[in-house]
Formats: C-alpha cells, sequence, structure tokens
C-alpha cells in the first residue's frame, strides 16, 4: 500500500497543471499507479474500488486547484504524508452499543500501518483495555488485578486508521460516488476544514481534516441506515472528537503495574469493592437464592442502578430502551421476569449455579442457569451473579 500511496503522489505532481477533471483524467491517473501487474488485476476485476479511489484523486486535485492561492490548499500527497509522521494519537469516542464515552490512547512504530499499543478507557471508571507487547490485558486500577482478553483491538478496524485514513475510507466505501469531498466550517472550532463524506454499509461518515496538518480531527456519523446492525457490533463507533497528536503519554498510559495480580476469571477483574450483595450469616445456599430474589425484583422495578451491582455484565440502558420497557411493564398484568421455579443448587470449583425456570415477558417460559461467583475484599464476603464471557 505504501509503494501504491508513493505512486499517487507521483501522479498528482505530475498532473497538478491540470485544470479540469474527466473521465480521461481518472484514467491516465490510474493507468500510471498501475504499472505492475496485480494493480492491473485491481482494476479489472475490483472496478468498484478502484473507481472510487480515481475518484478521490480526481476531487482532491479538483479542490487543490480551486485553492491553490491559499495556503490551506488540499493536496492527497501531503494528507498522506502528514499521517505518516503520526507517532502517537489520543481521542475521545462515542459508542453505539454501549451507549457511553471512551478515551482512546493508539501508539505507532516507524513504518506500521495499524498501532502497536491500545489503550482504552471510561471516566470514572477503574478498568483499562491495554494492548502492548505483551499481549491484550483488562487491568483494573483501583484492585490492581488483570486478566489477558482474547480480543485484541489492534487487529479490529473499529476506529479510524490515522496511518491510512483516505486509503480506509475509500476501501469501506459502497461505490464509486460515494466518497465527497468539500470544505465546510467546522461547528465545534469554527474553523473552515476539509471535509470527506463516506456512505459506508450502514452509516453515512464524515471526516474533518484540517488543511494546515492535514490530519483529520474529528469523525461525525451524518445519518445512521442501519442502527441495530452497527448496536450488535461488539465495538462500533458513532463519533469521534478531542484528536491529540505526538504528544506527551503518561508512561503507564499501555503498561501493567509488575505488581498487579493475574486472575483467571473475567469476573474478577471487574469487581470492586461494594459490589454484589453481602452474604453476612447467610450460607452459601441461601446466599444464591437471596441473590436470585433481589436481582429479579431490581430488574422488575426496572432498577438498573441496583441490578448492575448484582448482575455482571449489566450496565444501565439508553434512555429509549428504558421508555420501552416501561410501556411493557405499563401493558402487562405480569411482571417483566418471574421466577417460577428453582432446582437444586450445585457448584464447581469457581462458581454456585442455579438453574431457574422463568417467565420471560418477552421470550416466554425458559430455563436459566444463573451462574454466582462469591468473592471477599476488606474480610467481606459478598456474592454477584457472573454470566459466563
Amino acid at each position: 500500500m505504501k509503494e501504491f500511496e508513493d505512486k499517487l503522489e507521483q501522479a498528482l505532481v505530475q498532473h497538478r497543471s491540470e485544470h479540469t477533471t474527466s473521465s480521461a483524467l481518472d484514467d491516465r491517473i490510474l493507468k500510471q499507479v498501475a504499472r505492475r501487474p496485480i494493480w492491473r488485476t485491481f482494476t479489472q476485476f475490483k472496478r468498484t474500488w478502484i473507481s472510487g479511489l480515481a475518484a478521490l484523486v480526481a476531487m482532491a486535485l479538483a479542490l487543490s486547484l480551486m485553492n491553490q492561492t491559499t495556503p490551506a490548499a488540499y493536496a492527497l500527497a501531503e494528507s498522506v504524508k502528514a499521517m505518516e509522521s503520526v507517532q502517537n494519537v489520543s481521542f475521545r469516542a462515542f459508542l453505539y452499543m454501549q451507549q457511553m464515552e471512551i478515551l482512546c490512547h493508539l501508539q505507532f512504530e516507524e513504518e506500521q500501518r495499524k498501532p502497536t499499543h491500545v489503550s482504552l478507557t471510561v471516566e470514572a471508571e477503574p478498568i483499562a483495555k491495554i494492548d502492548n507487547e505483551y499481549g491484550a490485558f483488562a487491568y483494573n486500577q483501583k484492585t490492581n488485578r488483570f486478566r489477558r482478553n482474547r480480543r485484541d483491538e489492534r487487529v479490529y478496524h473499529w476506529y479510524p486508521d490515522f496511518r491510512q485514513l483516505l486509503t480506509q475510507a475509500i476501501q469501506k466505501a459502497q461505490w464509486s460516488d460515494d466518497v465527497t469531498l468539500g470544505r465546510e466550517i467546522e461547528p465545534k472550532s469554527q474553523q473552515e476544514m476539509i471535509t470527506i463524506d463516506v456512505i459506508e454499509k450502514y452509516r453515512q461518515v464524515r471526516y474533518w481534516i484540517d488543511p494546515n496538518t492535514k490530519l483529520p480531527m474529528r469523525m461525525t456519523t451524518q445519518e445512521t441506515f442501519d442502527l441495530q446492525a452497527l448496536r450488535h457490533q461488539t465495538i462500533a463507533v458513532r463519533d469521534i472528537w478531542d484528536i491529540h497528536y505526538n504528544e506527551s503519554l503518561p508512561e503507564d498510559t499501555f503498561v501493567i503495574p509488575p505488581d498487579a495480580q493475574e486472575v483467571t476469571e473475567e469476573v474478577d477483574v471487574y469487581l470492586c469493592p461494594g459490589m454484589g450483595m453481602e452474604v453476612g450469616t447467610l450460607s452459601e445456599e441461601e446466599a444464591c437464592l437471596k441473590l436470585v430474589e433481589k436481582a429479579t425484583a431490581s430488574l422488575n422495578a426496572l432498577d438498573f442502578e441496583t441490578a448492575s451491582q448484582l448482575y455482571f455484565p449489566m450496565s444501565v440502558p439508553p434512555t429509549e430502551t428504558l421508555q420501552k420497557l416501561q410501556t411493557m411493564a405499563d401493558q402487562s398484568s405480569s411482571p417483566l421476569l418471574e421466577v417460577l421455579e428453582i432446582r437444586e443448587l450445585y457448584r464447581d470449583e469457581h462458581y454456585w449455579y442455579v438453574p431457574c425456570k422463568v417467565k420471560d415477558i418477552q421470550r416466554g417460559v425458559k430455563l436459566d442457569l444463573v451462574r454466582i461467583r462469591f468473592f471477599e475484599f476488606d474480610g467481606v464476603c459478598s456474592c454477584i451473579i457472573a454470566m459466563p464471557d
């Protein structure tokens, strides 16, 4: 891809004297770029991708020519070069499924297209997602515990590829005319910026590019075509803002402290003092039954603040979901969740199990196996529902 970008830059330099765009200009640029057989293969069998790239080159060139008298003139080759200078980037993002804001730090090594280090945190939450040279981890800053993760964010594509943003934008486009360049006043900064609008499979996004640095400063979703599809993805970003490049980061940004305790169960790394239900004088069997009763009552009361302390993983749902649940509860003569029968409890090395026959207002009657974890902080024994990860 680096070789292809170099050829694009050469093509732009050669054709910068052109004052109009046309299909002939697109073809000349593509023919100059596609000198090797592999690129001829792409032009024959990947017409949608390549024609979109030709459109972007032509539009970038046209925009550059129209604004060549201003210091903010846009040049595709300059933007590609600017992005290659990125060593680290920090930004805030809003996630579709989790309906929350995260802070993300990415670090790049020389010549690497994907980040070598990733850190994800949520304000006022103790959990950090850290991917570094030793692997992928979840780390609890409050309890100093960590666990190895199955998911490594470095291999996924939910964040913009800051080293090859324009190429990535084209790859996401569905058709050749689904990438549009322009200039607009960015609402937050009130500065004129270059815009790249891309129609993807589930939405239309806009990248705001600083005309001086040639680096992306924001990514905003302009229109969503399939909200449910995006919410079903593990991580899907709606908007990205507050982007900073090549700034000094704290030394421990991507580090698990050497004295941190490693745990094997997912729930153990997320547990903090105050979570779960205190066992007190109850036996473990009695505590399991009491916990199921309290968790069911909090769900029926739509008290998700309490439920999220008794049940892992759970968070307070978006307002629209709460409104739908409240409407269902108001229209039904039955509770949202009813425990019809509890069968014999049993346990293994890590968990207690409570087989429950339940009636769910949406899915009817079913058999649920409720998994419960006992834990201790500062001599206080508690328990929490911990469903499999």
